[in-house]
């Protein structure tokens, strides 16, 4: 594919598109993560008083 194609821009934007869609995928299974570690952290504390 090369720059000088009448369509280049427009496949460029569907893939940057589909790049971008992937990360906000990934963002709620980290901030799952990271609550549970957080609810196991006080659990444990709690256990540990």
């Amino acid at each position: 594919m090369s720059c000088c194609r009448p369509e280049y821009r427009k496949v460029v934007n569907e893939q940057e598109e589909k790049v971008n869609q992937q990360g906000k995928d990934s963002l709620p299974l980290l901030v799952k993560i990271i609550i549970v570690i957080i609810s196991a952290a006080a659990i444990g504390t709690a256990f540990l008083l």
